[in-house]
C-alpha cells in the first residue's frame, strides 16, 4: 500500500510512478488497525474520545509507528474523518509507540491487532475501535468505527503483488492463480487470520482498480496533513 499509493504523496522525487510503471497482478491480505487509549485516559469510547478532541483541539497526543507509515496515514484519516485536532507523535516503530502509550506518554496510539491485543488482555491498554470492516477475532466486543459512529474512518493496509509494467500477461495470468489457490489453503489461511490478516485475492484488473481508488482516496489525506519523506 505505501509503495502502490501513500508513496507518490510523501516522496516529492519518487523515482517511479506506481501507476505507469507497475503492472498489478493480485491483492494477497488486508488488515485493520486498533485504535487504543492509555488505561488512565477517561474516554472509554471512540464517541467520547472525539467529544474530548473538540472540546480542547490539539491537546490529545495520538502516537503512532514512524512518520508517514500506514498507521501513522490511518490516524490521519480518523482526525479528517472526525473532525478534531490531535497532536501526532510519530515513533522510531510501533513497539516504542505501544510503550509510550502505556505509560501515558501519549493517550492514543493506532497500530495493528497483533502488537497491541495482549496489552488489552493485560488491561494496560484500552481499545475504543477497530478500522476494518469487520470486528476483529481476538477483539470481538470492540467495535468497528462504523458501528461506533464514524463510518468514514473505516480503512485497512493491504499487501499485493506487483511487476514491472511491461510484463507479459501470461506471467501475470499464472502468478494470479497460483496465488489465488495458495489463498485457499486452510493451513495458510488459519496462519494469516492468527496475525490479524483477511485473505484478499483479486484479479489484476480489480487491484488495478483498487489502486485508483486508493489514489483518490488517501492523495488528499496526506496532502491536508502535509506529511513529507525526504
Amino acid at each position: 500500500m505505501s509503495q502502490a499509493v501513500f508513496n507518490t504523496y510523501l516522496f516529492s522525487k519518487l523515482p517511479y510512478d506506481p501507476q505507469r510503471d507497475l503492472a498489478p497482478i493480485t491483492t494477497l491480505v488486508s488488515g485493520a488497525f486498533v485504535l487504543v487509549t492509555h488505561a488512565g485516559f477517561l474516554p472509554n469510547t471512540l464517541a467520547a474520545f472525539i467529544e474530548a478532541a473538540k472540546a480542547k483541539p490539539g491537546t490529545i497526543n495520538l502516537g503512532t509507528a514512524a512518520n508517514g507509515s500506514p498507521p501513522h496515514i490511518a490516524a490521519q484519516l480518523l482526525a479528517r474523518a472526525a473532525g478534531i485536532q490531535l497532536t501526532f507523535v510519530p515513533f522510531a516503530s510501533g513497539a516504542e509507540g505501544m510503550r509510550a502509550a502505556m505509560r501515558g506518554d501519549v493517550q492514543v496510539f493506532l497500530d495493528a491487532p497483533t502488537l497491541v491485543v495482549p496489552q488489552i488482555r493485560a488491561g494496560t491498554l484500552k481499545a475504543l475501535a477497530v478500522t476494518g470492516a469487520h470486528r476483529e477475532r481476538e477483539l470481538p466486543d470492540v467495535p468497528t468505527v462504523a458501528e461506533a459512529g464514524l463510518p468514514e474512518g473505516q480503512n485497512e493496509a493491504w499487501i499485493g503483488l506487483v511487476a514491472p509494467a511491461e510484463t507479459s500477461r501470461v506471467v501475470i495470468a499464472r502468478i494470479n492463480a497460483e496465488s489465488a489457490a495458495l489463498l485457499e489453503r486452510p493451513d495458510l489461511l488459519e496462519r494469516l487470520r492468527s496475525l490479524s490478516f483477511l485473505p484478499m485475492a483479486s484479479s489484476p484488473e480489480g487491484f488495478g482498480d483498487l489502486i485508483r481508488r486508493e489514489h483518490e482516496r488517501w492523495g488528499p489525506v496526506i496532502r491536508a496533513a502535509g506529511i513529507k519523506l525526504e
